[in-house]
Formats: C-alpha cells, sequence, structure tokens
C-alpha cells in the first residue's frame, strides 16, 4: 500500500478552505479509513491545531470547538510518526543546501524533515504548495514540490492523493 506524507498545508486548507467537514463530512469519514496510508511526522502533526497548554483543561468539547481539525485527528486516531536520527541529519543537510534562513519564502525546517522521511521511507509528499515552473533564482526561495524534484521524491497534491486512495465524494 502507498503511504502519503501530508504537508501541514494540506490538511489545515482542506478543512478550513476547500473541503469544510460541515459539507463534505463523507470525505473526512473516508480520509480517516485510509488513516494508516496517512503519515504526519511529528513536527508536521505538530502544526496543525496545537492546542495551547493553556488550553489543556478545557473539556472535550471546549477543545473540539476552539481546536476542530485537531480534535478530528485525535478521535480519528491519526498518529504523529517519530522522526529518528537519520532523517534529523538528511534535514540538516538539506538546510545547508538549500541555504535556509528566515526570511526564506520557500521551504522551511519542517518541510526538510517531511521531504527527508519521504525520502529515507520512499513515501510520496502531499502538498498544496504549488509548482515553480521556473527556479527562483536562490534556493532558499524553493517550495516543496521543488525541492522534492531535486531530491527524487514523489510529490502529489490532496486531490491527487484522493484520486490514488480512490476517495470518492
Amino acid at each position: 500500500m502507498k503511504e502519503y506524507c501530508i504537508d501541514a498545508n494540506t490538511l489545515i486548507t482542506a478543512w478550513n478552505v476547500c473541503y469544510p467537514k460541515e459539507v463534505f463530512s463523507s470525505l473526512w469519514k473516508k480520509l480517516a479509513f485510509h488513516r494508516s496510508g496517512i503519515i504526519l511526522i511529528k513536527p508536521i502533526f505538530d502544526e496543525i491545531d496545537p492546542i495551547s497548554p493553556n488550553d489543556k483543561k478545557m473539556t472535550k468539547q471546549e477543545k473540539a470547538d476552539k481546536y476542530p481539525l485537531r480534535t478530528w485527528m485525535i478521535d480519528n486516531q491519526f498518529a504523529e510518526t517519530p522522526i529518528d536520527e537519520s532523517v534529523e541529519s538528511r534535514s540538516l543537510e538539506l538546510e545547508k543546501e538549500y541555504q535556509i534562513r528566515s526570511n526564506s519564502k520557500g521551504v522551511n525546517e519542517n518541510d526538510l524533515k517531511l521531504i527527508a522521511y519521504a525520502r529515507l521511507n520512499e513515501k510520496t509528499v502531499v502538498t498544496e504548495e504549488g509548482k515553480q515552473p521556473n527556479k527562483p533564482g536562490t534556493k532558499y526561495n524553493y517550495k516543496i514540490p521543488t525541492v522534492c524534484a531535486e531530491q527524487g521524491v514523489e510529490c502529489i497534491n490532496f486531490v491527487d492523493m484522493l484520486r490514488l486512495l480512490q476517495i470518492q465524494i
């Protein structure tokens, strides 16, 4: 079974903009059914509706109201996948190669961990970042699809993943 490493923007955009749960509830049920093939590495998992320490004591309903995507992920047993030293090491190499800076308009540290994990584990990256028809002049402005292409990692968008999972609504 093919496995997909999901970028945070994919789920956030799908949930909040393109496919809200109250309109596309069957999509989210079907996606939860395929959770075993969906990988959320820890840094990416932590980006999605992170529950503030101040809100840990909220009731389950209060958390669901304030952090709906995170609550859905937890309720549907989406797990965070830890990353090991080989992923950390490879992502540090990528940070140097792509000259990551605080003012970068391209990939960030977590994106590179996602790409490193996918490369080392032969997974497909799923992101909503657009492809860059022309590479920017500076590597620190490369987006996920461009870095994936250079690193030999398959990169698709959310709808392509749904097609491959044969999810129809």
